[in-house]
């Protein structure tokens, strides 16, 4: 599989790079925490616009 392949209907396979922290955090809840993960990163789409994530992004830089 490539490292941006569709393997369902609403899940890409992809390769990403986060923090260790970030990382430990989720796995330190067991099995699942990949699916965590993405749910946590949805509920924060909820909340915010595109320009926040521009902002954020920016502000990393």
């Amino acid at each position: 599989m490539s490292s941006n392949e569709r393997v369902d209907d609403d899940r890409i396979e992809l390769t990403i790079e986060f923090s260790d922290e970030v990382i430990e955090a989720f796995q330190s809840t067991g099995e699942g925490w990949q699916t965590r993960m993405d749910a946590a990163l949805k509920d924060w789409l909820k909340r915010h616009t595109p320009a926040d994530v521009k902002c954020i992004s920016r502000d990393l830089i």
